[in-house]
């Protein structure tokens, strides 16, 4: 079950995301390149791109073998088309906003990683670029928080409360956020992550029906993606 929380993370589960995660970095350098050369003319030819880099490092997607129906490497989302969409022939066109989303399996363990790309950054609306800093700020600061609570040691912080610390500092930036419309995600969550891509408890953006499961302090050994 993708969604089963009975398993304990070990020291292996640890290095074997860390493992996973390396490569999507290599994966996410590569897409950088990709994009900011104007190689990858569309989302096809990204995915080429990334898939190179798994098949080279002795991984492949786990998009594929942890969601039945979705059948590519990765995803490429063009201008907000959709938070996990499949790359397409369409061609980039100046000014277009793309959100590549890598999963790497290798080992048996899962690395999860996104990044926001400017096609022909001089003609990306200055606003676009204005929500982007103003995003990046609010993950700086969520990252920075997490990192000083977790330093005290493993059950000081709930999955509920990685939440309400990202929350935290889209309230400190509302008057920026409300310029754009803009807020936490609502439909979406942050998930732990190891065997599975998806795993609870979940890490929820905005007041959500938070169970039992999903108060569970962060223990030694868990890693999770904060997806914000």
């Amino acid at each position: 079950d993708a969604h089963d929380v009975s398993h304990v993370a070990d020291i292996s589960d640890y290095d074997g995301v860390k493992a996973a995660c390396r490569i999507c970095v290599l994966c996410m350098h590569a897409a950088s390149d990709a994009i900011g050369t104007g190689f990858a003319k569309d989302g096809s030819h990204v995915e080429e791109v990334v898939a190179r880099v798994m098949l080279k490092n002795g991984a492949h997607s786990g998009c594929m073998c942890d969601t039945a129906d979705f059948n590519a490497c990765c995803s490429v989302s063009v201008n907000e088309v959709a938070a996990h969409a499949a790359p397409t022939r369409k061609t980039f066109a100046p000014g277009d906003v793309i959100k590549v989303d890598v999963v790497v399996h290798i080992e048996e363990h899962m690395g999860d990683m996104a990044r926001t790309f400017f096609f022909d950054p001089p003609t990306i609306d200055t606003n676009i670029f204005r929500l982007y800093n103003v995003n990046q700020k609010v993950v700086l600061s969520t990252i920075l928080e997490l990192n000083s609570r977790l330093s005290k040691g493993p059950d000081t912080l709930t999955y509920v409360e990685i939440g309400e610390v990202l929350n935290s500092f889209v309230r400190m930036r509302r008057t920026e956020c409300r310029d754009f419309r803009w807020t936490a995600v609502k439909n979406l969550c942050g998930h732990r992550i190891g065997k599975k891509m998806h795993i609870r408890p979940w890490i929820c953006m905005r007041d959500g029906p938070a169970t039992s499961v999903d108060t569970e302090p962060v223990r030694e050994y868990d890693t999770f993606c904060i997806e914000p």
